[in-house]
């Protein structure tokens, strides 16, 4: 059985979500956009886990900046877009000057592409890319559970910005009908930011759904 421990943000304004994700019964486990390494290093140790993947949904800072440290202290492999592993090394990339802060480089161990499997925590992850927000963007679905981690691709409600350098809102709009298309509507959604919410919920209250109704 999926379990999820979610780790939410605690620094303002960006407040993102940190997921550790495993099945039940292992004692290993995939860490989703790791803010912060002290918080999850903590955690792991009160679950007695073991980070054998940090996987990331996107390159920008809120969602990368314990990505270093807590690599360093787990030895974990770290995955990423092909399209936004620049951002793991990149001060200006990542948009990490927006928080005032200076960015840890990062060489990913595993860059992915749409549509690959990674097995870590006793389940297995399909990559979606979906762009928009990024040009690296995905979002991992847990295979055999109705349950995808969306990161800034699709909130409740909302879906992810699209004023920063590279965003592009065209792609955005294809990539949100191409998660209510394709994934179930009782799969729930565990957000970059925010509460969790469910396909069914989106192709209805999202604020792209609209389109996706007509058709």
């Amino acid at each position: 059985m999926l379990q999820v421990i979610t780790l939410p943000g605690s620094e303002a304004p960006t407040l993102s979500n940190t997921y550790l994700v495993f099945a039940e019964g292992s004692n290993t486990c995939a860490v989703i956009d790791p803010s912060d390494a002290e918080s999850v290093l903590a955690l792991l140790r009160e679950k007695g886990l073991t980070c054998s993947h940090i996987l990331l949904t996107h390159g920008h800072y809120d969602h990368i900046g314990g990505v270093a440290a807590l690599a360093a202290a787990t030895g974990a492999d770290v995955c990423v877009h092909e399209a936004d592993a620049a951002k793991l090394g990149s001060n200006r990339e990542s948009l990490s000057f927006l928080w005032g802060r200076q960015l840890a480089p990062v060489n990913p161990a595993r860059l992915l592409q749409d549509g690959e499997n990674i097995a870590a925590g006793g389940l297995a992850f399909e990559v979606l890319h979906t762009p928009g927000h990024t040009p690296g963007c995905v979002i991992y679905k847990v295979s055999g559970e109705p349950a995808a981690f969306s990161g800034d691709t699709i909130f409740f409600e909302d879906v992810g910005a699209t004023r920063f350098p590279g965003s592009d809102f065209g792609a955005l709009k294809k990539s949100f009908a191409r998660v209510m298309k394709e994934l179930p509507p009782d799969c729930v959604l565990y957000p970059g930011h925010g509460p969790s919410t469910t396909v069914a919920h989106e192709a209805v209250f999202g604020p792209l759904a609209q389109g996706i109704r007509n058709k």
